[in-house]
């Protein structure tokens, strides 16, 4: 078990990093998807345009394009990518237990993969209020704070930052 550091500075900042992820959670997701999407596409435009004009201002300018659709794409693909992940996850786990062929755990996937796009919101919302409930609880006891009442802290928390991401 890793012990709460008793960095003043580092429990404050995961401290907020904490709220932001109990209240904010999904939404930073989308932006770190959206970033991560638009770096790999103008990475790849990038490197392309080098090869294809062997000019160096046109591969910027054309990565510069390659990043904005990357964005756009990352920021509209999440909830699919958690569907297919945990599809391909599941299906693949329930075809060694079952011991199914191919087209049984094809049609499995695509099941599990549809249950999870539908509830991937709610999954989404779970899993950022469950990580900002975890650094708060860690936070509080660096700062000092008795575990019973980090614990009854961070668990009102959550339950407020549930509520208040799923109304959104």
């Amino acid at each position: 078990m890793i012990l709460p550091s008793h960095d003043v500075f580092l429990n404050v900042f995961l401290l907020i990093i904490g709220l932001l992820f109990i209240f904010f959670g999904t939404g930073i997701l989308r932006i770190l998807s959206s970033i991560l999407f638009a770096i790999i596409l103008g990475y790849l435009f990038f490197i392309e345009s080098i090869k294809i004009f062997n000019s160096q201002i046109l591969a910027l300018l054309i990565a510069f394009i390659g990043m904005i659709i990357g964005g756009l794409i990352g920021f509209l693909i999440l909830r699919l990518s958690i569907a297919l992940i945990g599809g391909i996850i599941i299906s693949e786990y329930l075809s060694k237990i079952l011991d199914l062929n191919v087209l049984q755990t094809f049609i499995i996937f695509i099941l599990i993969s549809i249950v999870l796009y539908i509830v991937s919101r709610e999954i989404l919302v779970l899993a950022t209020v469950f990580l900002g409930g975890f650094m708060i609880f860690y936070s509080l006891i660096g700062l000092g704070f008795n575990m019973f009442i980090s614990a009854v802290i961070s668990l009102i928390l959550f339950i407020l930052g549930l509520v208040f991401q799923l109304k959104r």
